[in-house]
């Protein structure tokens, strides 16, 4: 009976370990897609030469490089005067063995010139 305990335990911490190598990397990249947003408001708000399209495309090459399969036009600009809001809305689906996954993702951020 502590063999087959024993075994029941392994196997539970495995399926852990491989949900949590399966999910952690979208989260990761949303992080990462979330801090370069933040960083294009805060840039974009002092040079108001960028148009929203500028802005967007930016934004854009940087989930390209990240790693985030979202399209240009999934990521949302909004320029009124000094105030930046930049947001997008996109999900990621992980198979998993007994069950597919799918992870909704609402990054955004907003920022006025200061």
């Amino acid at each position: 009976m502590k063999t087959l305990r024993a075994l029941f335990g392994v196997a539970v911490i495995a399926a852990a370990l491989y949900v949590g190598w399966s999910v952690a990397p979208p989260y990761f990249r949303n992080y990462q897609l979330q801090d370069s947003m933040e960083t294009a408001a805060r840039f974009s708000a002092v040079d108001p030469r960028l148009t929203e399209e500028d802005i967007r495309q930016k934004v854009y090459k940087e989930a390209q490089q990240i790693g985030v399969l979202i399209d240009a036009e999934q990521i949302n600009v909004s320029r009124v005067g000094n105030e930046v809001v930049i947001w997008a809305d996109y999900n990621v689906h992980i198979d998993l063995p007994f069950r597919p996954l799918n992870l909704d993702f609402h990054p955004a951020t907003k920022n006025k010139k200061l």
